[in-house]
């Protein structure tokens, strides 16, 4: 007996195509090509943005007086601030999308957005 094996049928073809397309049409809102950015607020309000992929020191003025902040290594973090506890300065450098380091008694909250949203914080099931 012989058998007859073909490469390709016309079912194969037509999922392969559509799998190509979808790729093409899907794949600009895979990656975004916006930047992460910083977003300071004031008492809830956005008083500074800055890029993540561009280091840099500045300076906000809180309620308290002012505060130091380091973006490098697309990585933020406070360097000094006027606050009692300094606990904002005492927390670890955030990078990832939606963390945030808050200073409650200068009322400023330092918060990274991006559009691209990959970084999971838990899977439950």
């Amino acid at each position: 007996m012989q058998y007859h094996f073909k490469l390709f049928t016309p079912s194969d073809a037509l999922f392969i195509v559509s799998l190509l397309v979808c790729a093409v049409f899907f794949l600009p809102y895979m990656h975004s090509h916006e930047p992460a950015t910083v977003i300071v607020y004031r008492d809830n309000h956005e008083i500074a943005k800055y890029p993540l992929n561009t280091d840099q020191d500045f300076e906000i003025k809180g309620k308290t007086g002012p505060m130091k902040i380091r973006i490098e290594h697309s990585k933020v973090r406070v360097l000094s601030a006027t606050c009692p506890e300094r606990l904002c300065v005492k927390t670890r450098p955030i990078k990832k999308s939606a963390q945030q380091i808050i200073c409650e008694p200068n009322h400023i909250v330092i918060e990274i957005n991006s559009k691209k949203q990959n970084d999971l914080d838990a899977v439950s099931r």
